[in-house]
């Protein structure tokens, strides 16, 4: 069977009734099953015996529930940041821990930051690598997602060693079976954008439309892409500009949207407070404001 039709038998059902499963067979199949769904826990030593809160930030609703506390959190990407300047509100200590070189953004003085991971937890604090000691009430897990398919068969999908999917093409189907496909693999990225261009690409593959390099071209551009080239904000839109040369089927998003992104990562990186208060107009293929 090649690669074009190869067909796929799915079982299905609610997952609250034991016996509720059905089997049919189908010609194409789209993952589209998220990829911020199953938090990634890091392994911290006597993380049981924390006796205030603890929780992975997909769990985290409202600052209200922090009232007072002094509350660590570990990691300093997007959803750190965010979540530590919305904590300042209310809490009576937020610590921001990480181990990078400097947090990405300026940080107001009511934020702590530590540059340090944590190695283990009492009842009532968190021993970092450094040795410090924090005590806190809370500890919010700003750790990312794990990418899972366990509902395809094993070995289908392979994760590389930065944790993400290492064997599509693209990010969006494997060079063995062109019937099935994946969507929001990128992560950090714009993804109404992505994921509008994604269906599109896929449209074009399924009417042999696809302009595709051949078998031996395709799984080098697999394997310098799951080696070396993780697909961010920084550099979407030449992925983006990529898709639509093999789709022939639509145009790539116009140099004034970089320009927006550059703009906005420039005032996130200085001025994350009032960030996101701005508003974009787009003016022209290559111009924009911003007030």
């Amino acid at each position: 069977m090649s690669a074009k039709d190869t067909k796929w038998r799915i079982s299905y059902g609610d997952i609250r009734y034991k016996n509720d499963v059905q089997t049919e067979e189908f010609d194409v199949v789209v993952v589209c099953n998220g990829n911020c769904s199953v938090p990634r826990y890091p392994d911290i030593e006597h993380q049981k015996e924390f006796e205030g809160i603890l929780l992975h930030s997909m769990w985290y609703r409202r600052p209200e529930h922090f009232v007072d506390f002094k509350v660590a959190l570990l990691g300093c990407r997007y959803t750190g940041i965010d979540l530590s300047f919305e904590l300042t509100k209310v809490a009576k200590k937020v610590y921001l821990c990480h181990n990078w070189t400097k947090a990405p953004t300026i940080l107001p003085d009511n934020i702590t930051e530590k540059r340090s991971s944590f190695k283990r937890f009492t009842k009532s604090s968190v021993i970092l690598d450094n040795g410090e000691e924090l005590e806190v009430d809370a500890v919010l897990y700003c750790t990312g997602y794990v990418q899972i398919f366990k509902f395809l068969p094993e070995g289908i999908v392979k994760i590389g060693k930065n944790g993400d999917v290492s064997n599509f093409f693209k990010y969006i189907f494997l060079a063995e079976w062109r019937t099935l496909f994946f969507m929001g693999i990128p992560r950090q990225v714009s993804f109404f954008k992505m994921s509008d261009h994604e269906t599109l690409f896929i449209r074009s593959v399924l009417e042999n439309k696809a302009k595709l390099p051949n078998d031996e071209e395709m799984q080098k551009i697999i394997e310098y892409d799951g080696a070396y080239r993780l697909i961010t904000c920084h550099n979407q839109l030449y992925w983006d500009k990529e898709l639509s040369q093999y789709a022939d089927s639509f145009q790539p998003y116009p140099p004034v949207m970089k320009k927006i992104w550059e703009h906005n990562f420039h005032s996130w990186s200085n001025d994350f407070k009032n960030c996101k208060k701005i508003i974009y107009k787009v003016l022209g293929h290559d111009s924009f404001s911003a007030e």
